[in-house]
């Protein structure tokens, strides 16, 4: 897993593992992998230190201490690694993940303030959450409850078992809903000035470390911001879609995570992307 906040004045580890992607098996990367660096959705030219771990296949040792981090910023980083695999020709397989900065005195408090690139939602009762949310079944299918709780950086609560081959589309009325409301249970449409109707939204599910691009996993996900303001019908909601054939990747024994990643763009107007990013618990697959 990567790390997914900063406090000021600290430094961030993490490990990279690079594989074979025909075998899946720990193995070296054709050169030491890179990390690229953006503050507040800008590059910046700060270096991560990576170090092969000595004694070892496929695992990269990270650092990175940042200059002049405060409260409320956002860090998002970007990891290549190149590698030849058995009959597999030398590929780049890329990974990013996304840090959020506190200062030392809010810790692990239930008041910390979200923040996604730069931008403190509000208060606390902006803080992106979600709740229990029963999902339909195609006829004489078992229902799917999937509590999912979004709160900073977290979906919490996802479903934690998935079924290899199965779909999950609203055509057989079993995607998955992730209501988004604030720590009242009041649900939201925006987050400060940014309306989540207004972002394209991505989702994906994929092993700690993956290099193999055909086993990331891809859904479909879309924001229904419909009237009303109550928690039952015409409350907003995320809806991601998991059809057939990508749930087909999947692998037994192996732990995935997903990442739901709202990203509102400004095409043409010179001003950075804004970025919000959810990560999953653990998910499994089985038959």
């Amino acid at each position: 897993m990567r790390p997914t906040r900063l406090y000021v004045g600290g430094t961030l580890y993490w490990t990279i593992q690079t594989r074979n992607p025909d075998t899946l098996v720990l193995k070296d990367a054709d050169s030491t992998p890179t990390v690229s660096v953006r503050k507040n959705g800008t590059a910046v030219g700060d270096s991560v230190t990576v170090t092969k771990r000595t004694a070892t296949t496929g695992l990269y040792d990270c650092s990175y201490n940042p200059a002049g981090e405060a409260a409320n910023d956002s860090f998002q980083f970007e990891e290549l690694a190149t590698v030849t695999g058995t009959t597999t020709a030398s590929a780049i397989y890329p990974n990013q993940f996304a840090v959020f900065v506190q200062g030392a005195s809010e810790l692990d408090s239930a008041s910390v303030t979200a923040v996604q690139s730069g931008l403190a939602l509000e208060a606390t009762s902006q803080t992106i959450k979600a709740q229990t949310d029963l999902i339909g079944s195609a006829a004489g299918a078992t229902t799917l409850l999937a509590a999912a709780v979004l709160e900073p950086g977290t979906i919490t609560s996802f479903p934690e078992t998935l079924t290899i081959g199965d779909s999950y589309t609203e055509q057989n009325g079993r995607e998955i809903q992730i209501p988004i409301v604030d720590t009242d249970g009041t649900p939201l449409s925006s987050t400060g000035s940014l309306n989540f109707a207004d972002a394209s939204i991505t989702f994906t599910l994929q092993r700690s470390g993956e290099t193999d691009s055909t086993r990331v996993i891809t859904g479909s996900a879309t924001f229904v911001d419909p009237p009303g303001t109550g928690t039952g019908a015409g409350a907003p909601y995320a809806v991601i879609e998991l059809p057939a054939s990508e749930t087909a990747k999947g692998l037994k024994k192996y732990k995935y995570s997903g990442i739901l990643t709202f990203t509102w763009t400004y095409a043409g107007t010179g001003t950075a992307d804004d970025v919000m990013s959810f990560e999953t618990d653990t998910v499994t697959f089985d038959n």
